[in-house]
């Protein structure tokens, strides 16, 4: 309705090749969806899929309806002896184009990773491809033990800040806009392409709504940077 690309999430954790070649017809045929960021099972879970999710990427990328493939990128996965910097260059070799990341609430992993990234990428003679960072808003302890139990890092000291604020919701939107502006301190940025996504993980309307307000905050801060609101 806006005349922008959708990105749509789709899981290939139950899909055989056959029933996920004919999923990716009928999504392009139907529903005209041409981006896709394909996900997996939780590696935590230690359940083997049916479809690989690289084989599934690889079959997306070779389908005709010339599909935008994405991929989830995870901070927290790099480092004590896993490279989430290999997986993304290895996504991107089975035709992903652009990665999408879990909700940042510690600057400094999703730093080490991109970091990381930019290098990995130099050492291949590769491009790095498009990183978008996520960010939600917080304003109550419910709202973050999901974001916990997600897998999304928050340290004590963050979650007790934005709790014992008097505006909690303020507070959390301040801290992503603290933590994107580390990021965006580094070196990296004039390497890696960047963008944003803002969402809700939350059932609760002020929550839901500051999602906008949040939205609003890091473009500020993109702005800061003298970066454009898309990169």
């Amino acid at each position: 309705m806006m005349g922008k690309p959708t990105v749509t999430y789709k899981c290939v954790a139950d899909m055989t090749e056959e029933r996920w070649a004919s999923w990716l017809t009928q999504a392009r045929r139907d529903y005209g969806i041409d981006h896709l960021s394909v996900v997996g099972l939780p590696s935590s879970r230690g359940v083997t899929s049916t479809l690989p999710l690289p084989r599934a990427i690889r079959l997306a990328a070779a389908h005709p309806a010339n599909f935008t493939l994405g991929g989830v990128v995870i901070a927290e996965r790099h480092g004590q002896g896993r490279s989430e910097s290999r997986r993304m260059l290895q996504k991107a070799a089975d035709g992903c184009s652009f990665f999408i990341s879990q909700a940042v609430y510690d600057a400094g992993t999703t730093i080490r990773l991109l970091t990381d990234y930019v290098q990995d990428c130099a050492r291949e003679g590769v491009t790095p491809r498009r990183v978008i960072l996520t960010f939600v808003p917080c304003g109550r302890a419910k709202t973050l033990e999901f974001i916990r139990w997600l897998g999304i890092t928050i340290a004590d000291a963050t979650a007790t800040a934005i709790l014992a604020d008097n505006i909690p919701l303020r507070k959390s939107i301040t801290i992503c806009g603290d933590h994107l502006r580390a990021i965006l301190s580094q070196n990296y940025t004039r390497t890696i392409p960047l963008g944003l996504n803002i969402e809700s993980v939350s059932i609760y309307k002020d929550e839901i709504d500051a999602s906008i307000e949040l939205h609003h905050a890091l473009h500020e801060v993109v702005r800061e940077f003298g970066l454009e609101s898309g990169k």
